[in-house]
């Protein structure tokens, strides 16, 4: 389908192995049709391409997907050239559950000090409390969205204005995990 190369992927002097790569991809009309998917190759060598389709033109192709793979190896100082083909039959295997992630040493807060009061939000107890938004699903990588008010560190009251959404991003393997968080600044 397409050939597009991943630049600055490995910076070091050192070769690296297994480099987790998640990118957004879209496709022209027609490129990837219902009922085929994507895979993909760096050189001879397949990889598992894990694909979250996030939307669909007209006529039922995929438009837009976001792709995850493992790159056995690069080499420093090196880009690698992924090739992406087109595919009837689907790669599966079990994706990274909420509860594999939960079962780690996973942890992720942020404080804020607004006028000597601390407030404070917790993603592991955010994915604990509540039902988070799925937005990568699979044998590659996992992802979730939560999100809720920054709470007072000594009273637990909640912040009128300050609200925190975090992203977490498991591998496959637990192996990075992957922490983005926002703070908004107007509930």
């Amino acid at each position: 389908i397409t050939v597009f190369t991943v630049n600055g992927l490995n910076q070091q002097g050192t070769t690296v192995t297994n480099q987790p790569i998640t990118i957004g991809q879209l496709f022209i009309q027609g490129d990837i049709p219902q009922g085929h998917t994507v895979t993909a190759k760096v050189g001879d060598t397949s990889l598992p391409l894990q694909v979250d389709a996030k939307s669909y033109h007209d006529d039922g192709s995929l438009k837009h997907a976001i792709l995850s793979a493992e790159i056995p190896s690069v080499q420093g100082q090196q880009d690698s050239t992924i090739t992406l083909y087109r595919t009837q039959t689907s790669q599966s295997s079990s994706a990274i559950t909420l509860d594999q992630l939960l079962g780690s040493t996973f942890s992720a807060e942020v404080i804020i000090n607004e006028g000597g009061a601390e407030y404070s939000a917790s993603a592991r107890e955010m994915m604990v409390e509540q039902v988070p938004e799925t937005w990568l699903e699979g044998g590659v990588v996992s992802e979730w969205i939560v999100q809720g008010p920054l709470k007072n560190t000594t009273t637990s009251a909640e912040h009128d204005y300050l609200h925190a959404i975090f992203t977490v991003r498991a591998y496959n393997g637990l192996d990075p995990i992957r922490v983005d968080v926002t703070i908004e600044n107007n509930w």
